[in-house]
């Protein structure tokens, strides 16, 4: 009698076959996870293949056309392929949760001991099989040690997924664990119910779960690009670091690519990336990732001529770039970091210190290339001390409150001071705004610092008259970040209405980039800030371009001078600038604005603007920052300083 029930085996068949073919074709980053996917993979079609052909086999032999020890062969070698299987997703889960450290291979050796001893045994064992109109299969002893052996797998995984789950990532962890349960759920049900062969339609739908929930290139790729994204980098990089790999690694961005992408549209802007990626690939043993800011993280095998890739690098993308016949200028900013120097801690420490050197690149430098060397490294280190210092007077209420005195030319005396954050660190030295504020904005502390700074300021005032201090108003500095939040101006308020402060003590300061960045929301919060009653003033005015519309269209009170730009402008040997400089101001009181000068350092300067017009002058020339006790004792007031932050 001839049973080919086969349409379920055949369908699952089709499944694993058209898998194995987009497996095989697709761009693979290298994950540690791979090969064990392709073991599996090649499991699920060996073991749909034989249950296929075992069918054909059983009836053969029920019908004497079929040798009996090719049937046998065949039914066995089915039997070995299921338990095989079910350690190959044993061997899956293991390689997600060890890597290829030490434990995975010690987990394998006892995997390979325990298939040492099941497959001979398959083999060995005698093997039945039953045949009739409704239903087809084998059994005995074979059958039952290579089931067992495969139940034993399935337990472990199942096991090992729940002790594991908070090591695993949660889509793999979901997707194996229903991949276990359907497969033997399928097989129970099958053992019950023989007219219906589900087992390998079961597995073939199971690993396209399986593939389209992890291992499908599209969740890994920018769709736009073609290159790998974030989510890819750091599954790389976990691998990377289970395994033992060294790595070089360059971070590329370009200062001009919005810029670009607003002149000749988001189509170009597109194809200019892709030529990138492009080009970056055809550098051997090379990953390419996209960030999220579309720099691109390049990483390097372990290669022996780092140093001559990135020059060729660099000389080509800082040469006339051709995308779709127009040739443009990248403008690129390019960090490398050696094997040598690449943190291997894990993947967030390379991360992270591709993120802290771009953000060193592109404030303040004038440089368009690092290359990290172990200075740089030293450097690194001690920012991350910094950083550390910094969580912990933010978790203790540490911050301190230090002022820059203001005085007004035209009397001489204290009108204001600008307030500055302060943390000291185990020695009891003060570390300044120069070196936290960077530091903050980087680690995204930089909110809660700001308001942490203006309630001590509030608090010191509401326990002292300002006005009989004679600070007429102290200057807030507000980052580019807080400028950008749409509760700023409301925040604000409500902390100087909770000390009840009126608005006139203020000055909120802030500077082009911020306005640059969010104009809209900036014009929003300074409406509500001069609506309370508080001033504002654009600070470093002279390091931009956009500064002189800005005070145009704003509501700007005080103009603060860049302190660069008066070291250039204001002194006496370089007439040409000095007329530019007195120009500048004296433009600026024709615009009704107060203008304010920072940072000045000795006499010559002093007399020099105050000959342009500057009504306000602060500097190490009259003080340094002082704490609040120091600066009521400028004033010559006795006042109470308790609790000011």
């Amino acid at each position: 009698m001839i049973n080919l029930n086969i349409h379920m085996q055949v369908i699952g068949l089709i499944l694993a076959v058209m898998l194995v073919y987009m497996n095989t074709t697709r761009k693979k980053i290298g994950l540690v996870t791979d090969f064990a996917f392709e073991v599996l993979l090649l499991s699920v079609t060996g073991s749909i293949f034989f249950d296929i052909v075992s069918i054909f086999t059983i009836n053969g032999a029920a019908l004497g056309q079929c040798p009996e020890s090719v049937n046998m062969f065949v039914c066995k070698t089915y039997i070995v392929m299921l338990s095989l299987l079910a350690g190959a997703v044993f061997n899956y889960t293991l390689t997600e949760i060890y890597g290829g450290d030490i434990m995975k291979r010690r987990y394998l050796l006892g995997f390979v001991l325990l298939e040492a001893l099941t497959v001979p045994a398959v083999y060995v064992l005698p093997l039945y099989y039953h045949v009739d109109k409704n239903s087809i299969y084998s059994y005995g002893e074979s059958t039952d040690i290579g089931v067992a052996t495969g139940f034993v797998f399935l337990v472990l995984t199942l096991v090992y997924i729940v002790i594991h789950r908070k090591e695993m990532d949660v889509h793999r962890r979901n997707a194996v664990a229903i991949f276990c349960t359907a497969m033997t759920a399928s097989a129970a049900f099958q053992n019950f119910n023989r007219e219906h062969l589900l087992a390998s339609v079961t597995i073939g739908i199971g690993i396209v779960f399986v593939y389209l929930e992890l291992e499908d290139p599209g969740s890994y790729l920018n769709k736009d690009t073609g290159s790998f994204n974030m989510r890819a980098l750091e599954k790389y990089l976990d691998g990377v670091y289970s395994e033992g790999k060294r790595m070089s690694l360059l971070n590329i961005s370009f200062s001009g690519h919005r810029f670009l992408k607003e002149i000749y549209g988001e189509k170009f802007h597109i194809s200019m990336m892709k030529s990138i990626v492009d080009y970056l690939e055809k550098y051997k043993s090379v990953n390419v990732f996209n960030t999220d800011d579309m720099d691109f993280i390049v990483v390097f095998g372990d290669s022996g001529d780092f140093e001559n890739e990135v020059f060729r690098i660099r000389r080509d993308l800082m040469s006339l770039w051709n995308v779709d016949g127009i040739s443009i200028e990248l403008s690129p900013l390019i960090i490398a970091i050696p094997r040598d120097n690449v943190p291997y801690d894990n993947a967030n420490a390379v991360i992270e210190s591709l993120r802290y050197f771009a953000a060193v690149l592109k404030d303040g430098s004038d440089k368009d290339y690092i290359m990290v060397d172990n200075a740089l490294i030293k450097e690194k280190e001690k920012n991350d001390r910094l950083e550390e210092l910094l969580i912990e007077a933010m978790e203790k209420e540490n911050i301190e409150a230090h002022f820059q005195p203001l005085y007004d030319v035209r009397t001489g005396e204290i009108t204001g001071a600008e307030a500055l954050a302060r943390i000291r660190d185990a020695n009891g030295d003060i570390i300044g705004n120069e070196k936290i504020l960077p530091i903050a904005e980087r680690s995204g502390m930089i909110l809660r610092l700001g308001f942490r700074v203006f309630e001590g300021v509030c608090r010191l005032l509401s326990k002292n008259d300002p006005e009989k201090l004679g600070l007429v108003r102290v200057g807030i500095n507000l980052s580019t970040t807080q400028c950008m939040q749409r509760t700023l101006a409301d925040d604000m308020i409500d902390i100087m209405k909770l000390y009840n402060l009126e608005g006139k003590h203020f000055i909120f300061e802030i500077n082009e980039n911020a306005i640059s960045y969010s104009r809209d929301m900036v014009m929003r919060n300074i409406k509500k800030l001069t609506a309370y009653g508080c001033e504002v003033a654009i600070d470093r005015f002279g390091s931009g371009l956009g500064d002189l519309v800005d005070l145009t269209e704003l509501n700007i009170s005080i103009v603060k001078l860049d302190r660069d730009f008066i070291k250039r402008a204001f002194q006496k040997k370089d007439d040409e600038m000095l007329s530019i400089g007195m120009a500048v101001v004296k433009l600026l009181n024709r615009m009704g604005k107060m203008v304010a000068a920072v940072g000045i350092e000795n006499e010559e300067q002093y007399e020099l603007l105050k000959e342009a017009g500057v009504l306000f002058v602060q500097g190490r020339y009259f003080s340094d920052a002082v704490d609040a006790d120091s600066l009521l004792e400028l004033c010559g007031k006795e006042v109470n300083t308790d609790e000011q932050g």
